[in-house]
């Protein structure tokens, strides 16, 4: 994750970051990173968006699973 002025970070990276699976060691240059990147804090507020959209329409299909099974209903959000 080699990250200069030029350089940002991925799609991958920042979903893992917005995830909270990077280790400590490799959170601290994405934050570092996003604090000076308008770029990168607009792509990681999208990815927060998105992840915040699957999240609430899985909450949405497990509470009220439409007459589907428990499992049929988890299926459908994680093929989201």
């Amino acid at each position: 994750m080699n990250v200069g002025f030029s350089s940002h970070f991925s799609q991958d990276v920042l979903e893992l970051y917005a995830l909270g699976m990077l280790s400590d060691r490799g959170c601290a240059p994405v934050e570092e990173h996003l604090l000076v990147c308008s770029r990168c804090q607009i792509q990681l507020e999208a990815v927060d968006s998105y992840i915040s959209l699957v999240r609430s329409a899985y909450a949405l299909i497990t509470s009220r699973s439409h007459g589907f099974p428990r499992a049929r209903a988890m299926h459908v959000a994680e093929s989201l």
